[in-house]
């Protein structure tokens, strides 16, 4: 009898130690060791979830903004934001220089394209106006041969445009939207889109943030040589090319295009393989262990969900680009970071 008492603690025991094992927020493979995955606490993340009626009328006003029409301008002087058509001509100490005369030159005030000072100049002016205008040249400025010196422009004013919003009305509305008649709906339209950019962005850092987490909680025990060779292989040959295009020593070309020692851009690059693998060991584990599979109905949502991700037209363009063991590379690494955030959310409420 005690015997048997012994024998079935010693069973407890060992059940109980097994479930501890699998229940741990950590995992450890022959190539890694994460310390922990699940549970994790990160710094508090601040909620963009919230929309306001100033977010909303800013992303009208960009709306309008950005239809917009240009109307020709007669009978008033150029303000700021007006497009304008010029004819300038620039002097150094009296003598032309290059790049300081132009004809028909379009300029919106306000650009910063020119000179500083010399599209706040035109603003008052006239249509037909000809003037004098002197300024420095920036230190900034293309042409260093230039920086620093005194300038003479003569500016003549040819033409006036300014762009005018549209107006926020039903009509409007009505042409820009599919599902609202009214500017009220309208408002409510975009607010509801503006609460799933923000709830996605949300999600989008608090995904990035766990991941980061993670990868600062594992350990590399082993790294696979033969991944990192070849990752490090398919990043080197390009700059092989490049320099036997032009016909140069590897060497050379990486010492002079790089400014770097081949050492120190090898390094670089290995050690950016290793991060590559490293991340890929840790998908892979935390996949094995929570049995998360990538079965065909998934993989291929997944390639829909990707396309859009990365801005193909369709799945089609999409497989142009990225070879199948990449694509369902980035599948599982998906399907593992959507499993994480949705294990450690509440965490993070």
């Amino acid at each position: 009898m005690k015997k048997k008492s012994i024998l079935l603690l010693i069973i407890i025991t060992l059940s109980i130690g097994l479930a501890s094992c699998r229940e741990s927020s950590g995992l450890e493979t022959d190539s890694i060791k994460i310390s922990q995955y699940k549970e994790i606490e990160i710094e508090p993340l601040t909620s963009q979830t919230a929309v306001t009626d100033e977010d909303v009328e800013y992303a009208i006003q960009t709306i309008l903004e950005l239809r917009a029409e240009a109307y020709p301008v007669s009978d008033r002087a150029a303000l700021y934001g007006d497009t304008v058509n010029i004819d300038f001509i620039g002097e150094i100490n009296g003598n032309s220089f290059e790049g300081g005369t132009e004809n028909d030159f379009s300029v919106t005030i306000g650009s910063e394209v020119l000179i500083p000072g010399f599209e706040d100049s035109i603003i008052g002016h006239n249509i037909g106006d000809t003037y004098i205008w002197e300024g420095i040249f920036p230190e900034n400025y293309k042409n260093f041969d230039y920086v620093g010196k005194h300038v003479t422009y003569t500016i003549t004013l040819k033409s006036i445009t300014e762009l005018k919003k549209p107006e926020l009305t039903n009509e409007f509305v009505k042409s820009v939207s599919k599902t609202s008649n009214t500017i009220e709906e309208y408002r409510n339209e975009i607010k509801q889109q503006l609460q799933q950019e923000a709830e996605v962005n949300y999600k989008e850092s608090l995904t990035e943030e766990i991941w980061q987490t993670i990868l600062k909680n594992t350990e590399v025990i082993k790294y696979p040589e033969d991944e990192i060779n070849k990752i490090f292989n398919e990043q080197v040959k390009p700059y092989k090319s490049m320099a036997k295009s032009l016909d140069m020593e590897y060497k050379d070309f990486i010492e002079s295009q790089i400014e770097l020692s081949v050492d120190e851009f090898e390094g670089e690059i290995k050690d950016a393989a290793k991060i590559k693998v490293k991340q890929s060991l840790i998908c892979n584990a935390i996949a094995e262990a929570e049995n998360i599979e990538l079965d065909d109905k998934t993989y291929k949502q997944q390639l829909e969900i990707i396309a859009k991700m990365y801005g193909f037209k369709n799945v089609e363009d999409l497989k142009k680009e990225f070879s199948d063991d990449e694509l369902k590379e980035i599948s599982l690494n998906n399907l593992v970071k959507s499993w994480l955030v949705t294990h450690n959310i509440k965490n993070f409420q």
